[in-house]
């Protein structure tokens, strides 16, 4: 690569996005700088969306799905300035760094490139605290555990929604089910705010003998993108007929869900 001695106006990228969030860019330049193409080049996994100061007839081009943009300089409408916003369409492990690329050549050669980069962040809850002991329930043992998990937000996207899920239950004997109970929020302390409910996620179990339940927690973030945590095991040892309510306590971040007793129906 040249040395072309660019000089740089002004250069912007989002600072952060998340998945399927718009992330925007532009770069200006001296208008007397001499090229004739810039390149813009997306990573893997990322799509235009909107390419600024150019006609959308730059859409035409065959490789634009593939994150790549080929500008002539004549195509920019102002000169000295091109931007464009693409987003990241999947749902990913864990937060990454994203990288971008603006190539400028002339005479088919690359004489400058302008590099750019953004957060791509997520909400990431993790169990921290498992109830190895399960539910057991004895003819001397009548007390009814809470099933409690002490959750971390190792993510720097909001959570929102969280709530517990089933997805595998192997409980021949037993019927057990979700249940989710409204109760009004009576803590007057904030002002001026709407009055709220809080929803009390419990399980609901009937029969004897033993089971297992497979459950994690699901939540969202601003963008609407759904997020599992990962799954635990929950042994239940019922030494005879019961009927039992069992909530599920959810401390994240010091912030406990728990505002029922366990109770035998």
């Amino acid at each position: 690569m040249e040395n072309s001695g660019i000089q740089i106006i002004e250069k912007h990228i989002s600072e952060w996005a998340l998945p399927k969030e718009d992330i925007l860019s532009w770069l200006k330049w001296e208008s007397n700088f001499d090229f004739d193409q810039l390149v813009i080049k997306l990573e893997a996994d990322l799509q235009f969306l909107h390419i600024l100061n150019v006609d959308d007839k730059v859409f035409k081009q065959k490789d634009i799905p593939n994150g790549k943009a080929v500008i002539d300089k004549d195509m920019l409408q102002i000169s000295g300035f091109v931007g464009f916003t693409c987003i990241y369409n999947l749902i990913p492990e864990s937060e990454r760094e994203l990288n971008f690329e603006i190539d400028f050549l002339k005479s088919n050669r690359i004489i400058d490139t302008i590099s750019m980069k953004t957060n791509l962040i997520r909400p990431i809850v993790a169990i921290e605290h498992i109830p190895i002991e399960g539910i057991i329930i004895s003819e001397t043992n009548r007390q009814i555990p809470q099933l409690r998990f002490n959750l971390e937000s190792k993510g720097r996207g909001r959570i929102l929604n969280l709530s517990p899920f089933i997805q595998f239950v192997n409980a021949k004997a037993m019927q057990i089910t979700m249940k989710q109970t409204r109760k009004k929020n009576e803590d007057t302390t904030p002002l001026f705010v709407a009055s709220s409910e809080y929803i009390i996620p419990s399980f609901l179990i009937k029969g004897e003998g033993y089971g297992m339940i497979t459950m994690g927690f699901e939540y969202q973030d601003s963008m609407g993108n759904k997020y599992e945590s990962k799954l635990v095991d929950i042994p239940i040892h019922l030494q005879q007929k019961e009927s039992l309510e069992v909530p599920i306590s959810s401390d994240l971040e010091g912030q406990s869900t728990i505002l029922l007793e366990p109770t035998v129906l």
